[in-house]
C-alpha cells in the first residue's frame, strides 16, 4: 500500500465513512484507519434526520438506508400518561418528511459496503500514534498488529471521536461543560402502551422518558439523576427499568432486552476545526447532548462540508483559502447544535415545579401554534441551516430544495439557467442545467456541490468574479 495518500481519514463510524465515501465520488485517493477491531454491533446513534437524507441521496444510496431504516412519524410528547401535544414531521421542508431510525451498527455497514464499489476498505487494528505537519503535509506514524509504519498524507481528518488522538497530537483546544444529567438506556422488544411509528417524550418528576422505535426494537432512555432510587446508579437492568417504566409510564412490557448501556453529557467545541493540514469533524470537533438526535447528523454533514473543499484544492481547482471557510460555516453550526441541545436538555429534565408547570404549559400551547411549531421541527430536522457568513454565499436563500437533478454530485457545481447560454467559458466542474422550472427573477442560479445556492446572477461574468474570489478555479 502506498505511503503517500492524499487524505487520511482517522475513525471510521458514520463520520469518517461518509467523508471517505465522498472523497472517493469526488475522486481523490484516501485511506481511512480505526482502531478498533471490527464496525460497531450497537446501534448507538439512530435517528437520521432530513438533511442527511438529502445528503445520502445526493450520494446515490438514500433507497437502500431507507429500506433498512422505520419511518417515524412525529414526536407526541406526555406529562405522565396525559398527551400534552405532537410535532408532526410532515412539514418539514424537503422530502424526506420524516424522521429514519437506522442503528449506527446498520448505517456503518451501509457506507462500508457503498466504500467497496471504490475499492476502499477500512484499515482496522490500526491506531495513529504520531502525527507532524510539515506545512506541505502531515508526517504520521501508525500501528496495526504492533508493527509500526509510517505514511504521509497531503491532509489529515480526526473523524475518531470524543477521545480524538488527531485533536490531541495536532495541538487543537477546546472548551468543555459537563452537565449534570445521567441517563440509562436499553434497546429492548417492548408491548403494550408504545407506539411503534412515533418518538415518545415523557415527562415526570422523577425523570424525563425518551422512547424511539427501531424495526426489532425501541431505544429507551431514562434519566436518573433526581431519582432518589435510582439516582446513585451507573447502569441499568431489566428489573430497574421494569421499575423505572411502571413508576413513569404504565402499561409498557419488556418482553427482552438486546442492549444495555447509560451515558452523561459532555458539551465541548473546538476552538477551530482546522489546524494547518489537519481537520477535525464530527465528535472530534463538538460534542454535546443527544437531544433532538443531531449528533451523527451534523457530523455528517462536517464531512460533506469539508470533502467537496478538499477535493477541489487537490486537484488544483481552488486556493487552499477555500479550506478556511469549512470552520468558518461549521464551526457556528455545531455551537448552535450544543446551544440547543443542551437547551431542550435542562428543560426537559429540570426538577424545579415551576419550570415544570411552564414547560408543560408551553409544550400544549406554544406548539399548537403551526408556525413555531414548523420552525421547531425544521431546525430539529436542520433543513433550515445557512451559512449566513461565509464568504461563498452570496444569497438570502441558501438550500436548494429541489435536488433531483443532482445526485452523485462530487465536488460537481450546477449552474442553473432559464435559457441558452452561447460559448460558456466555464470551468469543466460546473455543469449547466436549463431549469424549467424557476424562482427568481435573476437569469442565473450557482449551486455549489453540497446543495447550496452559492449566488444568483445576472452574467457569467458575475459568477467568474465570485470563482476567483474565492479562490476557485484560479489561473
Amino acid at each position: 500500500m502506498t505511503n503517500l495518500v492524499d487524505v487520511l481519514v482517522v475513525g471510521a463510524g458514520p463520520v469518517g465513512l461518509n467523508l471517505a465515501l465522498a472523497l472517493n465520488k469526488s475522486g481523490v485517493q484516501c485511506r481511512i484507519i480505526d482502531s478498533k477491531a471490527e464496525p460497531s454491533k450497537t446501534s448507538n446513534a439512530i435517528g437520521v434526520n432530513a438533511r442527511t437524507l438529502e445528503i445520502w441521496k445526493s450520494m446515490g444510496f438514500v433507497d437502500t438506508a431507507i429500506a433498512h431504516g422505520l419511518k417515524l412519524n412525529q414526536v407526541k410528547l406526555f406529562s405522565g400518561s396525559k398527551l400534552l401535544n405532537h410535532a408532526e414531521f410532515d412539514s418539514v421542508e424537503s422530502e424526506f418528511n420524516f424522521m429514519l431510525s437506522l442503528p449506527q451498527a446498520q448505517t456503518e455497514k451501509l457506507l462500508i459496503d457503498e466504500l467497496v464499489k471504490y475499492n476502499t476498505h477500512v484499515e482496522w487494528n490500526t491506531k495513529l500514534t504520531d502525527l507532524k505537519d510539515t506545512n506541505e503535509s502531515v508526517n504520521i506514524t501508525l500501528n496495526s498488529d504492533s508493527k509500526e509504519s509510517h505514511i504521509t498524507a497531503k491532509w489529515v481528518v480526526g473523524c475518531d471521536g470524543y477521545h480524538s488522538k488527531v485533536r490531541e497530537l495536532a495541538g487543537f483546544t477546546q472548551e468543555c461543560h459537563d452537565l449534570t444529567q445521567h441517563f440509562i438506556m436499553m434497546d429492548a422488544k417492548l408491548s403494550g402502551n408504545i407506539s411503534r411509528s412515533d418518538v415518545s417524550i415523557v415527562f415526570n418528576g422523577a425523570g424525563v422518558m425518551v422512547f424511539i422505535p427501531m424495526k426489532d426494537n425501541v431505544r429507551v432512555m431514562a434519566e436518573i439523576s433526581n431519582d432518589p432510587k435510582f439516582k446513585d446508579l451507573k447502569s441499568g437492568n431489566l428489573d430497574i427499568f421494569t421499575k423505572i417504566l411502571n413508576e413513569r409510564h404504565p402499561g409498557v412490557v419488556i418482553d427482552s432486552v438486546d442492549w444495555l448501556s447509560d451515558f452523561s453529557i459532555h458539551e465541548c467545541l473546538a476552538s477551530n476545526f482546522r489546524n494547518g493540514h489537519v481537520f477535525l469533524a464530527g465528535d472530534s470537533a463538538h460534542s454535546h447532548s443527544p437531544a433532538g438526535a443531531q449528533g451523527m447528523n451534523t457530523g455528517i454533514q462536517d464531512s460533506w462540508n469539508l470533502a467537496w473543499k478538499l477535493a477541489h484544492v487537490i486537484k488544483n481547482e481552488a486556493t487552499d483559502s477555500l479550506l478556511d471557510t469549512y470552520n468558518t460555516e461549521r464551526r457556528g453550526i455545531a455551537n448552535d447544535v450544543i446551544k440547543r441541545s443542551g437547551g431542550i436538555t435542562k428543560v426537559a429534565t429540570t426538577n424545579n415545579k415551576f419550570i415544570q408547570l411552564l414547560r408543560n404549559l408551553g409544550v400544549g400551547g406554544i406548539l399548537s401554534i403551526d408556525l413555531i411549531r414548523n420552525k421547531i421541527v425544521n431546525s430539529l430536522q436542520q433543513t433550515d441551516i445557512c451559512y449566513e457568513n461565509s464568504l461563498l454565499i452570496n444569497t438570502d436563500q441558501v438550500l436548494y430544495q429541489n435536488q433531483t437533478k443532482f445526485q452523485n454530485i462530487g465536488s460537481k457545481w450546477f449552474l442553473l439557467t432559464k435559457d441558452e447560454i452561447p460559448n460558456p467559458d466555464l470551468p469543466d466542474f460546473i455543469e449547466i442545467v436549463r431549469n424549467p422550472v424557476y424562482w427568481s427573477d435573476q437569469p442565473l442560479c450557482l449551486i455549489r456541490p453540497d446543495g447550496y445556492i452559492a449566488m444568483y446572477a445576472d452574467s457569467l461574468f458575475e459568477i467568474s468574479g465570485y470563482l476567483v474570489e474565492n479562490g476557485i478555479n484560479p489561473a
